[in-house]
């Protein structure tokens, strides 16, 4: 019984660290991408909108998600 509880606990420890690191991570690549579409809106280019941090946030997990389950398909169907 304490061999499972450690494992789990070590599990439910290691999903908060993986959740953490992703936020981190969703986080970089958004706040990149709005200062990237906000230089290029910026520069001239009025057809470039310009992002705030949460729709970039949001469509940079949205990509993420997409990459995740297309990945899956395709190691289902090997």
């Amino acid at each position: 019984m304490r061999e499972l509880l450690r494992v789990v606990a070590e599990v439910i420890a290691e999903l908060i660290i993986y959740t953490i690191l992703l936020v981190a991570i969703v986080s970089m690549t958004a706040w990149m991408v709005s200062l990237l579409t906000g230089a290029l809106h910026r520069s001239g280019l009025t057809d470039a909108p310009a992002l705030s941090f949460w729709q970039s946030y949001w469509i940079v997990l949205l990509i993420y998600a997409l990459s995740l389950t297309w990945h899956a398909g395709g190691m289902i169907n090997k």
